[in-house]
């Protein structure tokens, strides 16, 4: 993927074909004339993974493609950075934790 924001460094993605079953499926249009590849443009958006450990669920995301589109945005590609760091986000789970993590007040709906 290719940051503009960042003097249009390339940031490496990792996945691979459907057929080859992988979990994060994620292609471009092939190579450059010098061996490189091409910027993805067919992959994932979001990706969650849920697992256990002894105190519950462990809720962890990535989004591929970051917030922002605007290259002149700080959330631009921040995303995307940690998605080739591999550096998944720990979502919360239990009340505590949501609690925790809370921003501004509680909405709650009704049908």
């Amino acid at each position: 993927v290719i940051d503009a924001g960042n003097n249009d460094t390339k940031i490496a993605m990792h996945g691979g074909l459907g057929r080859e079953g992988v979990f994060n499926v994620a292609q471009g249009p092939g190579l450059n004339d010098d061996g490189t590849y091409k910027p993805i443009n067919t992959g994932p958006t979001y990706m969650q993974t849920v697992t256990f450990d002894s105190q519950g669920p462990v809720v962890e995301a990535l989004l591929a493609y970051s917030q922002s589109a605007d290259s002149t945005r700080p959330y631009h590609r921040d995303q995307t950075k940690r998605y080739s760091a591999k550096d998944w986000i720990r979502l919360p789970f239990s009340k505590a934790e949501i609690n925790n993590k809370a921003v501004g007040n509680p909405i709650q709906l009704r049908e």
